[in-house]
């Protein structure tokens, strides 16, 4: 019984300090962004049908795709974009408030399509009566957007949203760095003298839209096929859900490319064998998987796809817990 009690004493020992452990590991990849393109810098929180949230950083500019869960980086953003309107992107917008009241930030700007405004006002007002936090009704703005306007946001960037192909009404957003640049006739001549143009209304730059990130938030195969936006495939970093990966023929014969083409999604496989146009696209971030997948099971599979040459070395992989490369 003594020996008994040593060995009991010194498994639980190991187990919670094991325990410890695997979540110490957790928590650092939770809060880890990956870097792609050598700028760009993406964290991702995503599980289809449970919860998204996408968080991309690049100079002073910090932003978030769908609200599914107010994850600690997100919490961080005061720019937020809504792809649409199922409860796993767009749920957490509250919980999201909430936090940034508690940490003292100034309340988000959450852009969205037009009809998702009302609700999702009414779904702050029940939570700040369910919290007794009147501030929370309030501490938020509720800024309604759609395909082919233009959002202004810190250091010279540009959003524009994108129609996408889903179950229900949705959007992507493209996000664009404004260069500008000296016109052609002016170049060479002294900074007075362009300084004096300038003061008598001369327009002396020209200026550019370059694309930088691209999120499409759930969607078909089709945006690419029919393309949704002349500058979709030209971004340096692309974040694309990819709900099914499997091979699966159900009872009835219907495949899982087929089922994610009906309920709006994306297969893996229409990306492998489209992959010619994506070869202008500088990195491809997949997300949003089936929570029926492991990503253990999501790692196997891709890593052992032959990807076709304009997809080696720019296809990443992203969920919870971890991002892989590939």
């Amino acid at each position: 019984m003594c020996n008994a009690g040593k060995i009991y004493k010194v498994s639980y020992r190991l187990l919670e300090k094991l325990s410890s452990s695997i979540m110490a590991v957790r928590g650092r990849r939770r809060q880890q962004f990956l870097r792609l393109n050598g700028d760009w810098e993406v964290f991702c929180w995503s599980v289809a049908g449970l919860e998204t949230s996408v968080v991309v950083r690049k100079d002073d500019l910090k932003l978030a795709f769908d609200m599914g869960y107010a994850s600690r980086p997100a919490v961080s953003c005061q720019h937020v974009f809504i792809s649409h309107g199922h409860i796993d992107h767009i749920g957490g917008v509250p919980s999201h408030v909430r936090k940034r009241l508690m940490s003292h930030a100034k309340p988000s700007t959450y852009y969205m399509p037009e009809h998702l405004v009302q609700t999702t006002k009414q779904s702050l007002e029940i939570a700040a009566v369910q919290s007794e936090t009147a501030e929370l009704a309030t501490h938020a703005y509720l800024k309604p957007v759609g395909p082919g306007e233009s959002i202004q946001l810190p250091a010279a960037y540009v959003a524009v949203p994108f129609p996408t192909v889903h179950a229900v009404t949705s959007q992507g957003y493209i996000i664009y760095k404004q260069h500008k640049k000296l016109k052609e006739e002016f170049q060479g001549m002294e900074s007075q003298e362009i300084a004096s143009l300038k003061k008598q209304g001369v327009e002396v730059v020209d200026e550019e839209l370059v694309p930088e990130i691209a999120f499409t938030g759930d969607t078909t195969f089709e945006i690419f096929e029919k393309l949704a936006h002349p500058d979709l495939l030209k971004v340096k970093v692309l974040i694309l859900e990819a709900t099914y990966i499997d091979k699966d023929i159900d009872k009835q014969g219907k495949t899982s490319r087929t089922k994610a083409r009906e309920r709006g999604h994306v297969h893996l496989q229409e990306l492998i064998d489209n992959a010619d146009l994506f070869k202008d696209v500088g990195s491809i971030y997949l997300m949003h998987f089936s929570d029926k997948y492991s990503s253990g099971y999501i790692w196997r599979t891709v890593k052992k796809v032959s990807l076709p040459a304009p997809l080696k070395g720019k296809l990443y992989v992203g969920n919870m817990v971890h991002d892989l490369g590939f």
